[in-house]
């Protein structure tokens, strides 16, 4: 008698149906995203399609030169390579520490 009660007690959120429901717009949801996308992966997955970089640096004009980023980067650039040559820094340090010195020479000098 208890499990009649707890039956009619329960939802429609609680139901088959509902479940059922939800399963098809999680398949038409996928459906449209595979849609949208098929290419892009496919061609990324291939290598023919490189991947969209995060964080992409500024192209300097080559008709301007901007005589204070000059000066940054290579005080900047150059005090990490000095690092680097009194083994302060790893090869992989090197890198991370010379990207971040160039991020911040443009951040600080954008126009």
């Amino acid at each position: 008698m208890d499990s009649t009660a707890d039956q009619r007690s329960r939802g429609f959120l609680d139901s088959i149906w509902a479940r059922l429901i939800a399963l098809v717009i999680a398949a038409l949801l996928l459906f449209a995203l595979w849609a949208s996308w098929n290419t892009e992966i496919t061609a990324l997955v291939r290598g023919n399609l490189s991947a969209p970089a995060i964080i992409e640096q500024p192209k300097p004009d080559a008709n301007v030169v901007n005589v204070a980023l000059q000066d940054c980067l290579t005080k900047r650039i150059g005090d990490v390579e000095q690092m680097q040559s009194e083994g302060i820094l790893s090869d992989h340090q090197y890198e991370d520490f010379r990207q971040n010195a160039e991020q911040l020479c443009y951040a600080q000098h954008q126009k």
